[in-house]
This record gives structure tokens, C-alpha cells and sequence, in this order.
């Protein structure tokens, strides 16, 4: 299967990757990493913000992705992840945690926000292949300061 950069529309498809370690503990630490494919040399790796958690890491990703966008002047763009907890958290009903103490609240909102000006798609896919060859191009590449 060849690796998918960009959709049928001529839309760049961005793959997103969300890990943590020790979740819950004072050590624990999260990080993404974000892959534009060969259309756009750029990959970005970095800390995720906030708490440190697998989630917190893809929703900062979602956000970093959709900002590049924005700031490359590109129209709209497809993200695509493997998480089944981004996927149920994006399906969520956010109505009912307005008041809530939702750690994840703040980069809901600035999702929701960017997204109402640029077109994204966030697609949940179990397309392993496209996954295993961003993943490969992001450790070829991964910065110093990645220590995950």
C-alpha cells in the first residue's frame, strides 16, 4: 500500500502521533510528532503541553498541525491519527463539560476555534503501513531535544 500525502481533492494529509510515559505519576512525560510527508519537508517532534498524557499529546499535535497550516497560507488539510481515545474524545459531546475541570478544555477550544476558519478533517485510520513509513522518516529525523 503506498503511503497517502495527499487526498483526491489535492488536500495535504498530515499524520499525527501522540505518546506518554508514567501517565498519572510526577515523572510522567508526552510528546507528538507531526509528519507532512515528502509534498512538504517539514516534520515536527516536540514536548507535548499541559499534562502529559497520550491525549493531551494528539491534541497538541492537532493544534501545532492546524496553526502550520494556517501559517503556510494552506487551505484546508486532512489529519489522520491511529487513537481510538482522540477519536471517542473528539465524538464527545463538549456541551456538558463547559463547566467541567476537563484538563483538555483549553486545546478544545483553540481546535474548535482555528477550525471554524480553516477547513480540517481528523480522521481516525488503522492504515498501519502509512503509519510505519511517517514513523520511520520521524526517527530518521527526530531532534536532539527528543528523548522519549
Amino acid at each position: 500500500m503506498q503511503t497517502e500525502w495527499v487526498d483526491a481533492f489535492g488536500t495535504p494529509i498530515v499524520y499525527i502521533f501522540g505518546v506518554s510515559s508514567d501517565e498519572g505519576k510526577a515523572d510522567a512525560r508526552a510528546g507528538y510528532g507531526i509528519d507532512w510527508g515528502p509534498v512538504k519537508s517539514k516534520k515536527i517532534g516536540a514536548v507535548a503541553f499541559g499534562e502529559k498524557t497520550e491525549l493531551r499529546a494528539l491534541l497538541t499535535a492537532i493544534c501545532v498541525a492546524i496553526d502550520e497550516a494556517s501559517e503556510c497560507k494552506i487551505p484546508s488539510i486532512v489529519i489522520r491519527h491511529r487513537s481510538r481515545k482522540l477519536d471517542e474524545a473528539l465524538k464527545r459531546d463538549r456541551s456538558s463539560l463547559e463547566n467541567s475541570k476537563d484538563n483538555d478544555e483549553d486545546l478544545f477550544a483553540a481546535i474548535q476555534e482555528i477550525m471554524n476558519i480553516l477547513p480540517v478533517s481528523i480522521e481516525r485510520t488503522n492504515a498501519i503501513r502509512m503509519f510505519d513509513v511517517a514513523a520511520q522518516r520521524a526517527k530518521n529525523h527526530r531532534p536532539a531535544f527528543y528523548s522519549m
